[in-house]
């Protein structure tokens, strides 16, 4: 039996799905402010009906109460309140996610300043504050020299050169930080997901496509989410030296884990 129209629908599924966590408060937001326009329409139609109810009891009784008025109108706004709790919720929730991805953005630049902070006291206990300083200085200087000439200096790491994936033996261009980097998207993909396909990993590391249908996969740690620990234990990897067929010094990743069947 032939399932590769099964494998399709599964990839572009997967695309989709991944496309929407991605900018899931971009899309939470849009609907949310689709919620207020609907709101707004419904409340300019639900209007005439709800005076008309009103001024019924209010001829009744004429010494209604602001309460007694509202439990007469509030009924007859029934989609006017529904969408617009959905647009209060959808707005919220979007800007929940966003606070949640700026405190661990946050949270990495303390911990950073922090271990760069306990490194220069270490220094001034062995070489002592006034050479510390020194130090410090200059590495500082050398971190930004681009105010003479911003091609004059380029770190190692920062150099783009070729690399290749040991999986795949596919060969392209990057950076080691580079790598590093792509590498570090992979595992936050993963944690976020459960699931990496090859794909995303070629294009987080920059390497062009790929239609390898396999992936990395993690299960749920706690019952409703992914720990950072097993996606970093999955996807594990090491870089070496690499020199390609023209003799041009660049980087190789390999991976520890083999990707499975999508």
């Amino acid at each position: 039996m032939n399932f590769k129209w099964l494998k399709t629908v599964t990839k572009v599924f997967n695309k989709s799905k991944n496309q929407i966590i991605k900018h899931a408060p971009q899309i939470m937001a849009a609907a949310g402010a689709g919620c207020f326009i609907a709101a707004t329409y419904c409340a300019v139609k639900e209007t005439p009906e709800a005076m008309e109810k009103l001024e019924e009891k209010k001829a009744l009784d004429p010494d209604m109460t602001m309460l007694q008025q509202a439990a007469v109108v509030v009924p007859h706004y029934k989609k006017t309140l529904a969408f617009t709790a959905g647009g209060v919720g959808l707005t919220v929730g979007a800007w929940k996610i966003e606070a949640t991805k700026f405190a661990e953005m946050a949270g990495i630049a303390a911990t950073a300043i922090d271990k760069n902070r306990k490194l220069e006291e270490a220094a001034k206990k062995v070489v002592g504050e006034e050479k510390a300083t020194e130090i410090v200085e200059k590495v500082e200087k050398d971190e930004c020299p681009f105010d003479e000439d911003p091609d004059a200096w380029i770190p190692d790491e920062c150099r783009v050169v070729p690399c290749k994936l040991r999986l795949t033996g596919k060969t392209f261009w990057n950076s080691r930080r580079g790598l590093d980097d792509g590498m570090e998207q992979c595992v936050q993909d993963l944690k976020d997901k459960g699931i990496l396909s090859v794909e995303e990993w070629y294009g987080n590391l920059k390497a062009g496509q790929c239609d390898l249908d396999l992936c990395w996969a993690v299960s749920r740690s706690d019952g409703f989410g992914y720990a950072e620990e097993d996606a970093r234990t999955e996807l594990r990897y090491h870089i070496t030296p690499w020199e390609d067929e023209y003799h041009r010094l660049g980087w190789q990743i390999e991976m520890y884990n083999s990707p499975q069947n999508l």
